[in-house]
């Protein structure tokens, strides 16, 4: 009754959901790649960007119960969604690092990753081809978490460009 009433698909909507999650990381990463990251702001954005990611992964799950998607369909979103899970957690690590050369090293590369990170966004939003990741930088050992973002984000960049739905 309710595919009658409500003829929407979730087909039409993971790729909103999704964009939307890759905003709310975007925004986490403005909260903490700043001098004095503050504390609400980040718990702030953090919060919306974990319900930003269950409400994609809800409409996954209701993707793959409405009509199915082929299997590597499905492991472009999974991949997509770990991802930005991952990031997230790199982002969270490093805004307690907050005053070391982690930290540092986050605030002088955001601008980079944050423009990645939005062209992904937008890609999956308008089933776009992103750009390429830029390429991490070789560093010394404490800021090679910053550069590993990187390479989470090419990683997420592939995925989109494997995800057709």
């Amino acid at each position: 009754g309710s595919r009658l009433l409500f003829p929407s698909s979730e087909r039409d909507q993971i790729r909103p959901l999704l964009a939307d999650a890759l905003s709310k990381v975007s925004s986490l990463l403005s909260a903490i790649a700043v001098e004095q990251p503050i504390l609400e702001q980040v718990r702030a954005s953090r919060r919306a960007l974990g319900l930003s990611l269950l409400n994609a992964e809800a409409s996954y799950q209701r993707l793959i119960t409405e009509t199915g998607i082929p299997p590597e369909q499905s492991e472009a979103v999974l991949t997509m969604l770990l991802y930005a899970h991952r990031f997230t957690s790199g982002l969270i690590a490093i805004a307690f690092a907050r005053g070391t050369d982690l930290h540092a090293r986050l605030m002088q590369r955001a601008e980079p990753l944050q423009h990645a990170l939005l062209d992904i966004r937008d890609a999956v939003a308008e089933r776009g081809t992103p750009r390429p990741v830029p390429e991490p930088e070789p560093t010394h050992e404490v800021a090679e978490r910053v550069e590993l973002l990187f390479e989470q984000l090419a990683i997420v960049r592939d995925a989109c460009l494997r995800f057709r739905v």
